[in-house]
């Protein structure tokens, strides 16, 4: 609670937190070593071994095979059907059963498979506390974030926030100085790179839609199908689900650093990769299993024959990692945003690649997280053979912001000293290059597209400092914004009508006008889903409440105040209520809230 108030306060919204995986620490790690069927019992049984004693366990999980996986043994619990259950010994026809073998939704992973078991790499000694070797339990903040904070869309960005919060200093993972000039950030890129040769394939970048482009050739077999446990847990807990430890790799990477990458089948390419724009009526099987009809306004990525990737958004079945896979061709880049907003947004196509590239991308990472890629890789048993690269580094120049130290103060009606000043904006990761006087010259990061003015600067120093330390005043309002006698009698309703909600236990809301059905229909809708005006509050009243109820408040009391638009334009107001009637004290009635308690409101 603490640290999502912090985050709130500094204009994160925080829409939940929860513990994951609470009783990891009571499984541990067995191998399957024998399967055999028992006349009279349906399901396998199966033989485990936890590096001390043997057990015997009926599985009728569909991957369930010789090998490694995560037990529950008897007196532990699991999550099951979304609710807590204590194992035993449990007897099936003549067969006992002692515990179960676990998969990833049993564990407790949000959004894990149901129907599968959690495989275990084979690296991982037996008998092991799963809760170790898995860094569980642990704790997941669901995030909103706003469409100018792609640098949020990541690991690395939220922890930079929380070190300028707490004052703390982060792990540094490159030099500082690549984060401020990518001429600097492709040094230290070809310097790593150094004793690779820069061949293996052609590349062709034909179009200004993708200023930067790497593309890196990685050969190998790889030492395990399945994927090392930490990479496993966090992607399981970032909402992603395990796949290969090729693209499991990219995909951790991805919510590390927020550069999204593609690993292509290198064998399935025909001489090397073009990024242009797609033919008309030009058709890719895209990774989704959805078959696409291209336009020429789509931004592609193709061999020399066919089209083998829409850029940024989704890949191919064409150039599709396999178990067969030797060669990988990694792919990172920098596509604009406004490209992939409106190829995806055509295709509808929401991938976590789409929403990040859509949103802007850290130019420097484009760069930065293929070197971390190669290290992983390497542990897998793939090695970088070669190498190519495009750069147009003219389109990431770097931004400049003046500003007065007395310009902040006067700007937020705040008091601050010039030092308090500097080192907000220092520990936000902006760079001061030049100080004259009260006059600041600052570079923010590449990664920050959104710092371009100096009002922005005061922004980030407000945040630093939290939106609740400014002083209350009351704002110049000029003569020609009084409101009229009719106006101040209708807000003064209003306010009256709130305060009586408020009274009786009610929270006021504020939701989105926007719905899936209604008269008016939007031009260009923000979310395709909601394309019209909303006729009522009443669906958004219902929309709350369930929220509410999901996340686990038993009684909720929401109103609202707001404009709908049946057909025309007109001022509305709902209210809903679910759990007790009353609150919850030793002398009050104990029922559940009714119609009669709805009707009661209305007449009062």
């Amino acid at each position: 609670d603490f640290i999502a108030e912090k985050l709130i306060m500094r204009g994160i919204e925080v829409e939940s937190w929860s513990k994951v995986a609470n009783f990891a620490e009571q499984y541990k790690i067995v191998e399957v070593i024998d399967i055999k069927h028992v006349e009279g019992v349906r399901l396998p049984v199966c033989t485990i071994y936890d590096g001390q004693s043997k057990y015997q366990v009926v599985s009728g999980a569909p991957n369930i095979k010789k090998g490694k996986f995560v037990y529950a043994p008897p007196g532990s619990k699991v999550i099951k059907n979304g609710e807590i259950i204590e194992l035993g010994i449990k007897k099936i026809k003549n067969v006992e059963s002692f515990g179960m073998l676990l998969s990833p939704a049993e564990i407790g992973f949000p959004g894990g498979e149901e129907d599968k078991l959690l495989e275990v790499n084979e690296e991982v000694e037996i008998g092991e506390n799963f809760g170790k070797v898995f860094g569980l339990p642990d704790v997941v903040f669901d995030l909103s974030i706003t469409p100018q904070r792609g640098d949020l869309l990541s690991i690395f960005g939220v922890a930079a926030e929380l070190s300028a919060i707490f004052k703390r200093e982060m792990k540094k993972f490159f030099p500082e100085e690549v984060f401020y000039d990518i001429q600097k950030t492709l040094n230290f890129f070809e310097k790593e790179l150094k004793g690779i040769p820069r061949k293996g394939f052609q590349l062709k970048v034909e179009s200004e839609r993708c200023p930067l482009y790497i593309g890196i050739l990685f050969s190998g077999d790889l030492r395990s199908r399945i994927s090392p446990p930490k990479v496993v847990s966090r992607l399981y807990l970032c909402g992603a689900r395990p796949l290969n430890p090729i693209v499991d790799v990219t995909n951790y990477i991805m919510f590390e650093f927020g550069q999204p990458t593609h690993a292509f089948d290198f064998d399935k390419i025909k001489d090397g990769i073009v990024v242009r724009l797609a033919k008309d009526g030009e058709n890719l099987l895209c990774l989704d299993g959805k078959g696409r009809t291209l336009s020429q306004d789509d931004l592609i990525i193709a061999d020399f024959e066919k089209p083998v990737a829409i850029a940024g958004a989704v890949g191919g079945e064409n150039t599709a990692i396999d178990d067969k896979t030797q060669n990988v061709l990694l792919e990172s880049a920098f596509f604009l945003p406004s490209s992939v907003r409106r190829t995806s947004k055509r295709h509808n196509i929401e991938t976590e690649s789409a929403y990040r590239f859509a949103r802007r991308v850290s130019p420097p990472f484009v760069l930065l997280a293929p070197l971390k890629i190669r290290e992983l890789f390497q542990n897998l048993g793939l090695y970088p053979q070669g190498f190519d690269l495009f750069a147009n580094l003219d389109y990431f120049g770097q931004t400049r912001i003046e500003f007065d130290t007395d310009f902040v103060n006067d700007y937020a009606g705040t008091n601050l000293k010039e030092d308090e000043i500097l080192e907000a904006i220092k520990s936000l990761g902006i760079k001061v290059e030049r100080k004259v006087g009260t006059k600041i010259l600052c570079i923010p990061p590449l990664s920050r597209g959104d710092l371009k003015i100096k009002e922005d600067i005061v922004e980030e120093v407000l945040r630093f400092y939290g939106y609740e330390t400014i002083p209350s005043s009351f704002p110049y309002i000029p003569s020609f914004f009084v409101e009229s006698f009719d106006d101040v009698k209708k807000r003064i309703l209003k306010e009256r009508i709130k305060d009586f909600f408020v009274s009786i236990g009610f929270s006021e809301v504020k939701t989105y006008p926007f719905s899936h059905a209604g008269a008016l229909k939007i031009k260009n809708p923000i979310d395709k889903n909601l394309p019209y005006l909303s006729p009522n509050l009443r669906e958004k009243i219902l929309e709350v409440i369930l929220s509410n109820l999901k996340k686990g408040w038993e009684n909720v009391r929401v109103f609202e105040i707001d404009k709908v638009f049946p057909e025309e334009e007109k001022e509305s107001l709902c209210f809903g209520a679910a759990g007790r009637a009353y609150p919850e004290l030793w002398n009050s009635e104990k029922r559940k809230i009714d119609i009669f308690d709805i009707k009661g409101i209305v007449e009062t």
